[in-house]
């Protein structure tokens, strides 16, 4: 039984190397007390392997060194329709659609180009779903920006149905000084 609670402290030592253990103090211990002991171990364990909530700090709109981007709504649904027809989203995945607008806050016209977003949910990179381009019903966010004009725009992921953060920055230019990044949630849209 001994072995056994060293063991277990030793896992807790190993993944939370600050936590100091002196294992003497098993040799004069009741069963009760290292019934309890076990307890508060497994239960440290339980706490070191479940994943974590990833932090919730939503940032809806953000500016980089070209344009400000802000974050106008987002939805959720289990099924696209197109050309060719209705398409559902993978086991245990929705889509997702964020509208998206993009005010030019520079001296000169340029372009957004839905091509470079980068895109994170739960701190894992994803993909824009490619082929939203042949969806009727949105804006692409892919156009010419007059200085000081704002362009309106959807991106569509696949993603896990259970999401908690998503995460898009903008990659305006090689060499550019600051990247806008917008965080949300489900919470922040009434996406259940």
């Amino acid at each position: 039984m001994k072995k056994f609670i060293a063991a277990l402290l030793s896992t807790c030592v190993i993944a939370t190397p600050t936590m100091a253990f002196d294992y003497s103090v098993l040799d004069g211990m009741s069963a009760d007390e290292l019934t309890e002991l076990i307890t508060e171990v497994e239960s440290r364990l339980e706490t070191l392997t479940t994943p974590q909530s990833v932090s919730t700090g939503s940032q809806l709109s953000d500016t980089g060194d070209v344009f400000e981007f802000t974050v106008t709504d987002a939805r959720c649904v289990d099924t696209v329709n197109y050309y060719k027809g209705n398409v559902a989203a993978g086991d245990g995945n929705v889509f997702l659609f964020v509208d998206l607008q993009a005010k030019n806050i520079s001296d000169e016209d340029d372009y957004v180009n839905w091509f470079s977003f980068e895109s994170y949910v739960d701190d894992i990179s994803v993909d824009i779903f490619e082929d939203f381009i042949y969806l009727s019903d949105i804006k692409i966010m892919s156009d010419d920006v007059r200085s000081g004009k704002i362009l309106r725009g959807t991106l569509v992921y696949e993603i896990p149905a259970d999401w908690q953060v998503m995460e898009i920055c903008y990659d305006e230019a090689y060499g550019m000084k600051k990247k806008p990044t917008i965080i949300f949630t489900p919470n922040d849209f009434n996406i259940n």
